[in-house]
């Protein structure tokens, strides 16, 4: 899985297109995305406005108890996680999402 921040501002329209493709509508927003050739290739033409790296589980368990939310911009906590899907916790689902079990 891969870690992508937008780091820059404005781009020609292709560019922002790709951009909000990957759903990086501002600059630092993230995303996590699976290591697939098509996203490969989306970062690729996007590189100049982006970085991106491989994402540990440490930290993608640090990212989803911040900024995790549900609908209506609520924020998830291990309790409200528990409710809305079948995980113990923010470290198993990140399990998850790393091994790709889940989207």
């Amino acid at each position: 899985m891969f870690a992508v921040v937008r780091i820059r501002g404005k781009a020609r329209k292709e560019i922002e297109d790709t951009l909000r493709m990957l759903r990086l509508e501002k600059v630092n927003n993230c995303v996590i995305l699976p290591e697939k050739p098509d996203f490969k290739g989306m970062l690729q033409k996007v590189k100049d406005f982006v970085t991106w790296g491989e994402i540990e589980k440490e930290v993608l368990v640090e990212l989803l108890k911040k900024r995790l939310r549900a609908k209506g911009d609520k924020r998830v906590d291990e309790k409200m996680l528990k409710e809305l899907t079948n995980f113990e916790s923010f470290e198993s689902f990140a399990s998850a999402l790393l091994e790709e079990k889940v989207k």
